[in-house]
């Protein structure tokens, strides 16, 4: 999610989801937000939001964001599709504004926004140049020059290039490939890979693929199609998007080639080409469900070919993917994966070569790569400086970092403070909660029922958390706490909360002294009789 402010206008380019790294994910993490707080006392400088393309890291937090901030939204009719499908879920309504990157010039606030088509792994894809009082920003986010995409225009470098004639003030580009040497292949070239697969295909075929990557799906669908075989479409990410991109006319599949899911089950398998979600190894996902046998229309059979058609290593993916791999072949599937096999996916990302392309192109006084990790970014500033650049000229920006622009400088300003915001199933996580899942899944609980009548009775059950067999008197010395606990709060016997809370640290201490570790203590209290004691 990036911000431009000039005067009291404020634009924003993108609002996507982010994703858990592995500890986080243990912990139960789904996904990771952006900080809006900055922007909340701000709501009415803010003159729109425009979208680059239709992936859920660059529009899946819009539904969030647009919950706290009502504002008009900016795409191409693609993402706009997938957009309002995510809207619909939170139920909101909110102004779409969908634009034609060749026809369409248009203005919010101090900006003047001029729209481009750059080829991705979806369709639609866009980088903008952002006219300000003092110079052009071009804004190019995950691109990748494709001279035969298979249903997009190719990237127009003939409106970059005179968008960029008279000058341009800084490039915030793509770096994500910026270590891969060469050229970035065509998305084309994987129809030949799919020809090759099945064309040896005697039974099943399943092809999971990222659900947005609608080019990819199209051509498994052409091939399969060419094969013989009908299509069967799996999984509700996968379904939701195919819909999408064939209501707006984007994906060529006939009805009558397409096999519902419960009617799958009985169609002669060696006439189907199963399309799956799930290419990350998600653990709720439909190719996920079908290795464990746990799904309800679709039976794995042995020999089936599986084929994994989406980047291979996006961060936090690699290790579940793996394990996915692991347990179909294990079902006895033939698994064609990244480890075997590397024309099974084409990359979405400009590489080195296309890179300096498009830094030879717009020319700009500064620099700013986006969309990689600190490696990339920092490869970034050494292709700048191979190409006779200032190397200084490169902003390698942190999360909240701010460069100010005036008068054709630039400068690193004061930084704004974010907070990690993570969402688990309903809700957002704070991090107290994680710190206590933490606590959890390194100690374990301990449960303490204290009921209170002539006598204080104390039972310990415990979950995570080993009673070690050295400390025979651990109950006894537990009972003993909760008494003096008791004792020293008389005037309070009442307040059964307080009193739960202060037995929790006193017997969290007691079990870090006696055992070297500390695991969460609840504790609840049940009185019958309170003068007694």
């Amino acid at each position: 999610m990036y911000l431009y402010e000039y005067g009291k206008d404020i634009l924003i380019v993108d609002c996507g989801l982010g994703f858990p790294d592995q500890k986080q994910e243990i912990l139960g993490v789904e996904r990771v937000l952006p900080d809006f707080s900055y922007l909340f006392d701000k709501a009415y400088r803010i003159r729109g939001v425009l979208i680059t393309h239709g992936h859920e890291d660059h529009f899946g937090a819009l539904p969030y964001f647009l919950s706290e901030i009502n504002i008009p939204v900016f795409c191409t009719k693609l993402v706009g599709g997938f957009i309002k499908n995510a809207l619909k879920e939170f139920g909101l309504s909110v102004p779409l504004y969908i634009f034609s990157p060749e026809k369409d010039i248009f203005s919010l606030g101090a900006f003047e926004i001029v729209p481009f088509r750059v080829n991705h792994s979806v369709p639609d894809s866009v980088g903008y140049v952002i006219k300000t009082p003092i110079g052009k920003i071009f804004h190019i986010s995950d691109f990748k020059f494709d001279w035969t995409p298979v249903m997009d225009l190719p990237f127009d470098m003939a409106k970059v290039s005179q968008q960029a004639s008279k000058g341009a003030l800084v490039l915030l580009s793509d770096c994500l490939g910026v270590n891969n040497e060469g050229s970035t292949q065509s998305e084309k070239t994987i129809a030949d890979t799919f020809r090759l697969l099945l064309s040896k295909a005697k039974n099943q075929v399943l092809i999971t693929t990222i659900s947005s990557n609608i080019s990819r799906i199209q051509q498994a669908i052409d091939v399969s199609l060419a094969a013989g075989r009908k299509i069967a479409i799996i999984g509700r990410s996968l379904k939701e998007k195919v819909a999408v991109a064939k209501k707006l006319g984007y994906l060529k599949l006939g009805e009558e080639n397409i096999i519902g899911e419960k009617k799958a089950k009985n169609f002669p398998q060696n006439k189907l080409t199963y399309l799956v979600s799930g290419s990350y190894g998600q653990e709720e996902s439909a190719l996920f469900r079908i290795a464990y046998d746990d799904h309800q229309s679709v039976a794995l059979q042995k020999g089936a070919l599986v084929i994994f058609s989406a980047d291979p290593a996006p961060p936090g993916t690699k290790i579940f993917v793996d394990a996915l791999v692991d347990q179909l072949i294990k079902k006895g599937a033939d698994v064609h994966y990244y480890d075997i096999q590397e024309n099974l996916h084409v990359s979405g990302h400009a590489s080195k070569e296309d890179l300096a392309s498009l830094i030879s192109l717009v020319k700009p006084k500064f620099f700013i790569p986006i969309g990689g990790t600190l490696r990339h970014m920092h490869s970034f500033k050494g292709l700048v400086e191979e190409m006779g650049q200032n190397p200084r000229k490169v902003f390698e920006l942190s999360e909240g970092q701010v460069v100010e622009f005036s008068d054709n400088q630039a400068r690193l300003a004061k930084k704004i403070k974010l907070k990690e915001v993570l969402l688990s199933g309903l809700g957002k996580i704070d991090e107290k909660t994680l710190r206590e899942r933490q606590r959890l899944s390194q100690s374990g609980v301990v449960f303490i029922s204290v009921s209170l009548g002539k006598e204080v009775g104390v039972k310990i059950t415990s979950s995570g958390f080993v009673l070690r067999e050295d400390y025979p008197n651990l109950f006894r010395e537990v009972k003993e706490g909760v008494g003096e606990v008791l004792a020293s709060h008389r005037k309070r016997l009442s307040d059964v909360e307080f009193l739960e809370t202060k037995i929790g640290e006193r017997l969290e201490k007691f079990f870090l002294r006696t055992t070297g570790i500390m695991p969460t203590i609840l504790v609840t209290l049940h009185s019958n009789t309170l003068e007694v004691l």
